[in-house]
């Protein structure tokens, strides 16, 4: 690692690396534990001199979907801090479970500058969301973009080169630049 770390720093590199999951669980030994295991990955995401990293949220139990959210706002609110006494960003990709409206809510009742969203331009589609307006919806709170495209075949989403699916990306690219007018985000295809 030692050796990747100087590269990084040698080639004047801006890496983004993950910090793992943020257990949403109503089990507070769970809950704990996952804050021990973050705690000790956003040092190691800070020793590659990473500005920003991304996560997801492991659903644990039988939680309610606003519980989920009220267990995700908590322990956020603690992890955005420890990010923070670092000096780095975090966001939460959106994957196939909260939709765009739920992301926001979550960064909103975090309350951390340094909370954010990572927004996938495809997986939108897993949601059923238009890709457009959920990216437009997030862009206050985007920090990191995954441009991917998908088609839709046999009931499932499958990666295309982009600009050969479903995503309108003369609309969605302009979008993603007005986030960068706040701040840099990481930018990424797929």
């Amino acid at each position: 690692l030692d050796e990747l770390r100087g590269k990084i720093k040698e080639n004047n590199l801006y890496p983004m690396v993950g910090f793992g999951r943020v257990a949403v669980s109503n089990d507070a030994e769970v809950r704990k534990a996952s804050l021990a295991d973050v705690r000790r990955n956003l040092q190691i995401v800070k020793s590659f001199g990473a500005r920003t990293s991304n996560f997801s949220c492991q659903r644990n139990g039988r939680v309610t979907p606003s519980g989920q959210i009220k267990y995700a706002v908590s322990q956020l609110k603690e992890i955005g801090k420890m990010a923070a006494d670092l000096g780095i960003r975090i966001c939460q990709e959106n994957f196939n479970w909260w939709d765009s409206y739920e992301l926001v809510q979550i960064c909103q009742e975090v309350g951390l500058d340094n909370v954010g969203i990572q927004s996938d331009t495809g997986n939108w589609l897993i949601v059923s969301e238009d890709p457009v307006a959920a990216t437009e919806r997030c862009l206050p709170y985007t920090m990191h973009a995954h441009v991917r495209d998908y088609v839709l075949e046999n009931d499932t989403f499958n990666g295309v080169a982009v600009g050969a699916g479903l995503i309108d990306f003369e609309k969605i690219l302009p979008l993603l630049a007005r986030a960068s007018e706040r701040e840099d985000i990481v930018f990424s295809i797929e």
